[in-house]
């Protein structure tokens, strides 16, 4: 609708200061000043846009080790004009995450070097897919999430991953 449109594009990089901590961290030796334009840069979607009308598929995509929810935008964005739910899961501990507070997550134990600790892992980061899909009816979340809950069709859901997310 023209007032959707009118809402703002959501932003690549969300959380501030995510481009200088990828850059600190050598992020797949991604030029420090690309890292900054990908801070500047747009998304085709729209920040707090209502669900489109309807029952919708859900796909959990669980991103991949190390990398950063924004790198599967275009996945998500393509998938969504078809008019899936797409939620990208991005695991504590799996991969390069701020909180609010700018306070950096992420893994700094060795654990994902062996077997039975990357075994360990993946088995967490289906624990969250699987906290995703409880939550997603809106248990202590807010009205958004409530809304786009409304929109789902539980019979249709599917998990995506790449990597060790897959």
């Amino acid at each position: 609708t023209a007032a959707e449109e009118r809402k703002p594009r959501a932003p690549y990089l969300v959380e501030q200061g995510l481009a200088r901590t990828m850059a600190e961290q050598g992020y797949y030796e991604v030029e420090p000043e690309r890292l900054e334009a990908w801070a500047k840069l747009a998304t085709n979607s729209r920040l707090d846009a209502a669900p489109a009308p309807g029952s919708h598929a859900l796909v959990l995509f669980s991103v991949g080790l190390g990398v950063v929810r924004a790198n599967y935008t275009t996945l998500a964005e393509e998938l969504a004009s078809h008019g899936f739910v797409f939620a990208l899961v991005e695991s504590p501990l799996a991969g390069l995450m701020l909180r609010p507070d700018g306070t950096v997550v992420q893994d700094t134990s060795d654990r994902l070097e062996r077997a039975d600790g990357h075994r360990e892992a993946v088995d967490e980061w289906c624990q969250d897919l699987r906290f995703v899909l409880t939550r997603r009816a809106g248990e202590g979340g807010d009205a958004s999430l409530a809304a786009i809950s409304a929109t789902l069709d539980l019979e249709r859901v599917a998990t995506l991953g790449h990597s060790s997310g897959g």
